[in-house]
């Protein structure tokens, strides 16, 4: 790797290094608790794995729903502390809009601070960029598809890329052997019922492809986005369809998997993604996905694993937090959709052979695997002042001067035992 003008700073963060008595934890963590929300499941799970390899504190910005956390992770919620002026942070937060519970950004008191931040379309707000500019040291976004959208919105303080990881990838363990000539052949869907997620399209391309044939069967599930769910549920009533299934349970996690074990295909056809769980959580069983080949689903797409849909109709993306158009989403034609169906039904027995495949490349994602990322990211075993900004399970590099001395500046928190 060609590193140019680059100094090492060597932190030796290890049993040689602890902290004293009056120093502050390793990490604080700012956000809320709810693992079966993308963002809300980045605090609990680093907690599950990091509770034992860093000293940290949890400050929620709203109610956590822990019913189906660890006990580790509710002794936290319960014993979280007040946020004094912390070592490092890390916010993990959506509350930035108008009129909503907002943390206020502005008194965020570390000396170091860092934003774990998503954003489904091809900008981020104009209020985004000044917070993270003015009131954050770096950004840390789940896909390098997000680099360029962060930078392009004018966020000029750097942008490093942790991927979103999966949880109880354990739990996640299939016997089940798929088959082809199943009956009914099962596509399903799990994911909020918000425009952007398109399980309109989906069920336009299902009954258009395959109608009411008893040998296929659509599964959709999904929670909020009331106005879309029932412009959906009324399709299914108007088209006097049967062999569509809508669901709205809340399901626990077991639920969830049985849900997709219950499927030979999954789909997910959303105009936009930070980098989705669902079709990563899918392929954790080997199971054939069918993925809009837009934004982060790109990264998965490029796999090679799953069967991609063009998505490039571009249209303004509109958020229902602010009410307003921010950037773009990306649409599929559904003429290519119902090519994907049938692509995974007659091909089925080809896409099989890639179970394996799958389960391998999704099981990366395991937050066991990536915590090692998060480490180096709070108290990195080496900082390189370089050509790029890049966190690895050995090193951090920022070509950020500023940074680099903040990092450096925070060694001074340690003290040699």
């Amino acid at each position: 790797m060609k590193i140019i003008n680059f100094i090492v700073f060597a932190f030796l963060f290890n049993s040689s290094y602890l902290l004293s008595v009056n120093d502050k934890v390793d990490a604080t963590f700012i956000g809320y608790m709810m693992s079966n929300d993308g963002l809300g499941q980045i605090i609990p799970n680093l907690i599950n794995v990091l509770n034992d390899k860093l000293s940290i504190k949890f400050v929620p910005t709203r109610p956590s729903m822990l019913e189906n956390e660890s006990e580790v992770v509710k002794s936290f919620s319960e014993n979280y502390g007040t946020l004094e002026n912390e070592n490092i942070l890390l916010f993990s937060e959506a509350l930035w809009y108008p009129g909503g519970n907002h943390f206020d950004t502005s008194k965020l008191q570390a000396k170091l601070k860092i934003a774990y931040s998503m954003f489904e379309s091809d900008a981020i707000h104009k209020n985004w960029v000044e917070i993270l500019n003015n009131h954050f040291d770096m950004v840390v976004v789940p896909d390098k598809y997000y680099i360029g959208v962060y930078k392009n919105a004018g966020v000029n303080i750097p942008i490093f890329t942790i991927p979103l990881g999966l949880g109880n990838i354990e739990l996640f363990k299939n016997n089940r052997k798929f088959k082809r000539n199943v009956k009914p052949f099962v596509f399903g869907s799990s994911a909020s019922f918000w425009n952007h997620k398109n399980h309109e399209l989906l069920l336009d391309a299902f009954i258009q492809q395959f109608g009411n044939n008893p040998k296929f069967k659509l599964k959709l599930h999904g929670k909020f986005g009331a106005d879309s769910y029932q412009k959906i549920k009324n399709k299914i009533v108007n088209s006097k369809i049967n062999n569509v299934e809508l669901s709205t349970e809340l399901f626990t996690r077991n639920d969830y998997i049985k849900f997709l074990e219950s499927l030979n295909c999954y789909a997910l056809l959303s105009k936009a993604e930070g980098f989705s769980l669902t079709p990563r959580e899918a392929m954790l069983i080997g199971l054939p996905c069918i993925l809009s080949n837009n934004t982060a689903h790109q990264t998965i797409c490029s796999s090679g694993l799953v069967i991609p849909v063009k998505s490039e109709i571009k249209k303004p993306a509109h958020n229902i937090i602010f009410n307003e158009n921010i950037g773009n989403n990306f649409n599929c034609d559904v003429k290519d959709v119902k090519e994907a169906l049938l692509n995974a039904y007659n091909n089925y027995d080809k896409h099989l052979l890639l179970c394996k495949k799958r389960i391998a490349w999704a099981q990366k994602y395991d937050w066991n695997k990536l915590s090692l990322f998060f480490i180096n990211l709070f108290k990195p075993k080496e900082i390189i002042l370089g050509d790029k900004n890049l966190v690895t399970t050995d090193y951090l590099m920022t070509s950020s001067k500023v940074l680099y001395y903040k990092y450096m500046e925070l060694k001074e928190s340690y003290v040699q035992k």
